[in-house]
This record gives structure tokens, C-alpha cells and sequence, in this order.
């Protein structure tokens, strides 16, 4: 079945790799990549970086934590990753997580080109679309047991937020996953389009600090991640004002840096 429903490819059109995707996906990652043997993952993020990164899609994780019996049938994986691929969080059973966990894999796992090779969820994040891998497709031996779907969420604004993916026994066909999967996804972004309240709600928190017209325009891009650049974009100011701006919008809110200018004003909102 060809074409589009809801906005998103039907599974007739191919979700896989096209020759010369995977030849450029295998190539940036056999130069990282020496040992595709490996059971344990190193590339791990831990402590304030990934506590950080949580907080900025609480949303989403929040949504994901509710009962559902998808999780429960010991076969399925549910991940959310990051807009670079780290793992935010996973849903599983108890017995699967804990297994996992002997290989290193569980929030702040980088499931990025450079640490894990060709997955649905890196090649998601170096394509920007969605992404089937099956078996042998892995370049990492330890998930050619595995069939994984991977898709883009996307926030109130339109913006990727993250990715879910669904993680199952490698006979599995994409026939079953991509519906799962497109429906968690469609739920995700009706959550996620509640953000857009979200805002209303920092505006309240930073409304207390006393920022000008300007600088409450900027914090609010600051506090969406925005960099220097893309919020100099988006108002038509240079990044060198952007960057004297965030350092007084810092000093009217007492912190030293983005990260702790989040966690600051996700903590009340």
C-alpha cells in the first residue's frame, strides 16, 4: 500500500535504508566503530547532563510512564531518545530492563552513529525520518536479535522533540510494529502539544525576575534549547546580542549557566 495517512508514510513505502544511505551510514561508522562484538556499551551519560536532558522532555517521559499492556508482554521495548539519539527513557519489564542493564543500556545510552553503528534510532537521527532495522541490518552484533521502529515526535510547534522507538523479537514484521508505533506516536504529540501552555506558565515563573520586553522573548527561546544563532534568527538580532542579553538575564536570575536556568524554572513550572 503506497502513499500517506495522517501525514505519515504507509508501510508499503520502504522505512529501510537505501543503498547509498547504508553505504554512508556504514562508512562515518566503521571509522569509530572497531569491535561490532561488543555486549557492553560505554557511551553513557550520567549525573546533571542527563538529569538536564530529562527535564527538558518531562512531557514526554511522564506520558510514557502510564500503565499500558504493551510493556507488560515481556517482549516489547519502549524507548524515548534525545534529538542526538542518547536514551531518555525505556519501558519494559522488569526482567527485560534488568538484562539490558548488563549491557549498559538504559537512560543516557548513546544510541548515536558514532557509539552504536546502523539502528533504527541512529539512522532516525542522521536521516531525520523514520527508520525500520531488522537483525543483521544492526551493525552491533548485540541487537541483531531485534527488529526496531523508529519515529520522529514532534512538540506543539513542529519541531522534533525526540524519538520513540519500539524495540521486538527480530521475527517481528514492520506490519505490526508500524501501527504500535504510530499510534504511540500520535498520542506523544497530542501530550506534547500541550507545551504550548507550558510557556504560559514560564512566563509567570519569569515575570518575578523583572526582564524587559526583550530579554523575556529571549529566555523563553533560551529555555527551548535554542542556541545563540537560532534565537538571533528567530528575532533578527545578531548572536553576539543574544549572548550579552543571556548573560544578564543570568545575572537578573542568580544562575551561572542554561543548565541551571532550566532546572531553575522547570522546578516551579
Amino acid at each position: 500500500m503506497e502513499g500517506k495517512t495522517e501525514g505519515r508514510t504507509r508501510p508499503g513505502t520502504a522505512f529501510g535504508l537505501v543503498p547509498e544511505e547504508r553505504r554512508r551510514l556504514e562508512a562515518a561508522a566503521s571509522r569509530r566503530i572497531q569491535d561490532p562484538d561488543v555486549t557492553y556499551l560505554s557511551a553513557r551519560l550520567e549525573g546533571a547532563e542527563l538529569r538536564l536532558r530529562q527535564a527538558r522532555r518531562r512531557r514526554l517521559i511522564r506520558w510514557l510512564q502510564q500503565p499500558s499492556v504493551l510493556y507488560r508482554d515481556g517482549l516489547t521495548i519502549v524507548m524515548a531518545a534525545d534529538t542526538d539519539g542518547t536514551l531518555l527513557h525505556l519501558e519494559s519489564t522488569a526482567q527485560v530492563l534488568t538484562r539490558l542493564q548488563r549491557h549498559n543500556i538504559g537512560p543516557g545510552t548513546r544510541l548515536t552513529l558514532e557509539e552504536t553503528g546502523i539502528h533504527a534510532v541512529s539512522a532516525a537521527v542522521e536521516l531525520g525520518r523514520s527508520m525500520f532495522t531488522r537483525g543483521r541490518e544492526h551493525t552491533l552484533s548485540l541487537f541483531r536479535d531485534w527488529s526496531c521502529f523508529c519515529m520522529p515526535v514532534k512538540d506543539g510547534y513542529g519541531e522534533t522533540a525526540g524519538y520513540l522507538a519500539l524495540t521486538v523479537p527480530k521475527h517481528v514484521s514492520l506490519s505490526y510494529l508500524y501501527p504500535l508505533t504510530g499510534g504511540l506516536v500520535r498520542e506523544a504529540e497530542r501530550e506534547l502539544a500541550g507545551r504550548r501552555h507550558v510557556l504560559t506558565s514560564m512566563e509567570r515563573q519569569l515575570a518575578a525576575f523583572r526582564l524587559t520586553g526583550r530579554e523575556m522573548e529571549i529566555a523563553k527561546y533560551w529555555l527551548l534549547d535554542y542556541d545563540y544563532k537560532q534565537i538571533g534568527q528567530a528575532l533578527g538580532i545578531s548572536p553576539n546580542t543574544v549572548r550579552v542579553m543571556i548573560a544578564s538575564i543570568h545575572g537578573k536570575l542568580g544562575v551561572a549557566s542554561k543548565a541551571s536556568m532550566i532546572l531553575k524554572v522547570l522546578e516551579i513550572v
